[in-house]
């Protein structure tokens, strides 16, 4: 390959659809970028989910900053047991543009986001609590 002959270490590349890409892989392509399909997926997923804010971290994974449901005002995190009721890891609530980590024991409040991990179908779940 080219590469190894001009001793490229690593190879990023654009790829304009899913036959490009295939054959950017061929061609040994370390890495192929698909920004219009990025895009595209974050527009849907900021349209049909009811996030703040999503992060995905693979098809069926993500993190998300959600207002505080209705029915978690005034329970501690403790009370909640989001884990085990929801299979949802709670990672702190986003104070400020920081994500502030809390006890058990804090009160959640009106004006909270949370930031939440799980799967899609958990966290989407948790927002029609």
């Amino acid at each position: 390959m080219l590469k190894k002959k001009l001793k490229i270490p690593r190879v990023i590349t654009r790829s304009i659809g899913n036959i490009h890409e295939e054959i950017l892989k061929l061609v040994g392509a370390d890495r192929i970028i698909l920004p219009e399909h990025t895009v595209a997926t974050q527009l849907a997923d900021r349209l049909s989910l009811p996030f703040n804010s999503i992060a995905r971290l693979s098809k069926d994974y993500s993190i998300g900053i959600i207002s505080a449901p209705e029915s978690f005002i005034g329970k501690t995190l403790d009370e909640l047991k989001l884990y085990e009721q929801h299979t949802i890891t709670f990672l702190g609530l986003l104070k400020n543009d920081a994500i502030e980590q809390v006890p058990g024991d804090y009160v959640i409040e009106e004006t909270d986001k949370l930031v939440c991990a799980g799967s899609n179908k958990a966290l989407t779940a948790l927002t029609k609590l």
